[in-house]
């Protein structure tokens, strides 16, 4: 697989606050990762999308762990849309649109996702043969879907 490497960072503050934002997570300091998340998001926009993405990741991450789905979906959106082969941020966004019981949503993330490249994650979770029990038939029937898909790749 080709492994693309971003340009250096144009401002070190930037670079700072990512650093500042995994270092809290890392502490388990939620509230002080988004903060140092959006402050590196302000400074952000002329950086590589790469960078973009990585502070929505971060902030995705820290809004999870506040348990607001809703804030962590969009953000973990946004960096799809930014790095549509990350296998974090896809995982981030399904996971926290199965939290909001957006099902259909979630599994449609999957078939995405890993119908670009394989996933250790997902394999996880979707090879297991009772992954997907109990689903109502739309969202079983995408499951199966993304079940497939990840079997290809294994």
């Amino acid at each position: 697989m080709k492994t693309t490497i971003p340009p250096p960072i144009s401002d070190p503050r930037v670079g700072d606050l990512i650093d500042a934002a995994i270092a809290a997570r890392l502490r388990e300091d939620y509230s002080d990762a988004t903060h140092q998340a959006y402050r590196a998001l302000a400074l952000a926009s002329g950086e590589h999308r790469y960078y973009r993405m990585v502070v929505l990741r971060e902030l995705g991450y820290a809004f999870k762990q506040r348990k607001d789905f809703v804030s962590a979906a969009v953000c973990y959106r946004n960096a799809v849309a930014l790095w549509p082969k990350g296998e974090l941020v896809s995982w981030g966004l399904f996971s926290s649109l199965l939290r909001l019981r957006c099902l259909d949503e979630a599994f449609q993330e999957a078939i995405r996702f890993l119908s670009l490249r394989k996933s250790e994650i997902y394999d996880a979770t979707l090879l297991n043969p009772d992954y997907g029990r109990g689903l109502p038939p739309s969202a079983r029937a995408l499951c199966e879907q993304a079940k497939q898909l990840a079997a290809r790749w294994s």
